[in-house]
């Protein structure tokens, strides 16, 4: 280390990350807010993939597995 210089640490800073209830509270305002009230099919769209994303199921997020279980009345609709 030089003269004059002083040893100064690098400082991260990360932001905390929301909770698995946190996520849902704020999906259950965007949900119940105007925008999506008149739509249904939005709402459960929106709902699956919050929820298998939460699940750790992200790689079910494909065309096929959504049109079955949000727009044809799948089991996890």
């Amino acid at each position: 280390m030089a003269e004059g210089t002083a040893d100064v640490a690098e400082v991260s800073y990360a932001p905390p990350q929301p909770t698995d209830t946190d996520i849902r509270t704020q999906l259950e305002r965007i949900v119940a807010s105007p925008a999506l009230a008149a739509s249904p099919q939005q709402v459960a769209l929106l709902r699956f993939i919050v929820g298998e994303t939460l699940a750790g199921r992200q790689e079910r997020l494909k065309a096929y597995a959504i049109g079955l279980e949000v727009y044809r009345g799948g089991p996890g609709s």
